[in-house]
């Protein structure tokens, strides 16, 4: 166990799954109520009507929900694979996590366009 706090390929993508699962569990419990610029899925379309802001709530917490467990899984799969540079790892891991908030956005506005 210690061994896996010492790779960050597993430490970045699994810490980052488990805060998407609780951004997405609180969000879920407790959505925003009201248009808002502090709290929630801010977008310039999930904003536009309190319609697309409750949907874009619920949607974006359910699709953060499932990259998190996502992330997790990957994380354990990746744990066994062997980087010549600690840098390499962290890297990557960055690189996994910009690409899975990216692709969140994109399913989450896709959906509000075509709803909205």
């Amino acid at each position: 166990m210690i061994e896996l706090l010492k790779k960050p390929i597993f430490l970045v993508n699994f810490l980052t799954g488990i805060i998407f699962i609780i951004a997405a569990l609180v969000q879920i419990k407790f959505p925003p109520k009201k248009i808002n610029s502090l709290y929630g899925y801010r977008t310039k379309n999930s904003m536009k009507s309190n319609e697309a802001w409750e949907f874009a709530q619920k949607f974006s917490a359910k699709i953060m929900l499932k990259f998190g467990i996502g992330l997790c899984f990957l994380a354990i799969i990746l744990k066994n694979i062997s980087f010549s540079k600690t840098e390499y790892e962290v890297v990557l891991a960055t690189f996994i996590i910009t690409l899975v908030v990216v692709i969140m956005l994109v399913i989450v506005e896709k959906e509000l366009k075509k709803r909205f």
